[in-house]
């Protein structure tokens, strides 16, 4: 699918600025990429318009940028938002900067919630755009919790009770399952459903059918 002009400006911003700051480029390119096949894969259940979807791949490149500033893991999330605000943007609006912000501050630790100042600021169709966002970011960046870019392919489905994210995989995903558990909270609290994980190793489908 071909970004738009103006969501193609938002990409070029972000990464320039995540090869400024992050301390590990591949990782993050991973999570954009499991991310982006969660985000189209379950446009059913969000129905965001595509515009989101470049502040979504924003916030993926630059979720952990705040790494650059808290290298002993002190609130990394929180500086990240705060570096994302900072920025001088020339590709987002006011409104977008703070969602971008927003998304990338919820994708660990604590759940969005009315007492944080920042995420009470947002009109309420922004808070909806960043829960959604940052529900799906969440599990994109648990699926690279070894941060060995383990997955090869991902992508997400309805079932007969919730949803289902099917990765493809060449070694035993611990890391990863343990952080799916973890980090699934947000998108079945938002989204009120559940979401399962599903491990298919590569020696078992050599012709990946089930993929895409």
């Amino acid at each position: 699918m071909k970004m738009s002009h103006e969501d193609a400006a938002v990409f070029k911003e972000a990464l320039a600025l995540m090869r400024k700051l992050e301390p590990d480029p591949e990782h993050v390119l991973q999570v954009r990429r499991i991310g982006i096949a969660l985000w189209r894969g379950s446009h059913s259940l969000h129905k965001l318009a595509p515009r989101f979807l470049a502040l979504f791949e924003a916030s993926a490149l630059l979720h952990d940028i705040g790494w650059s500033h808290s290298p002993k893991d002190q609130a990394h999330h929180k500086h990240s938002a705060e570096l994302i605000l900072k920025h001088p943007w020339k590709s987002l609006a006011p409104e977008e900067i703070r969602i971008v912000a927003q998304t990338a501050r919820y994708h660990r630790k604590g759940l969005p919630s009315l007492s944080h100042v920042q995420f009470r600021a947002l009109s309420i169709k922004s808070r909806h755009v960043a829960q959604a966002n940052a529900a799906l970011l969440r599990i994109a960046d648990s699926l690279d919790r070894s941060h060995r870019q383990a997955i090869q392919k991902a992508r997400i489905s309805k079932a007969e009770t919730g949803w289902v994210v099917t990765v493809l995989t060449t070694e035993p995903l611990r890391a990863e399952t343990y952080g799916f558990e973890k980090k699934k909270d947000l998108f079945e609290r938002h989204f009120k459903t559940c979401i399962r994980l599903n491990p298919l190793k590569t020696d078992s489908l050599p012709d990946c059918p089930v993929l895409s």
